[in-house]
């Protein structure tokens, strides 16, 4: 039995949550008609970026903090 999907995929953060203090981001992924609907905070994001730019992803991919939504102005 095989867990892969195949159709188009899609990444999305269609919106932020505050939930007693901590920020986090709500990410949609689509592949195919399965979808899969996480929770991250944004050091999470940092990590993970860090890893891909590491293996030839564009490092300005991942927008800065506060253009996501940091409650400084």
């Amino acid at each position: 039995m095989s867990n892969h999907q195949e159709g188009p995929v899609s990444i999305r953060i269609p919106e932020v949550v505050t939930e007693d203090g901590v920020t986090q981001y709500v990410i949609v992924v689509e592949v195919g008609s399965v979808q899969y609907k996480v929770k991250h905070r944004y050091s999470k994001f940092e990590t993970m970026h860090s890893k891909l730019v590491e293996d030839g992803v564009e490092k300005d991919l991942l927008p800065p903090k506060k253009l996501l939504g940091s409650k400084d102005p």
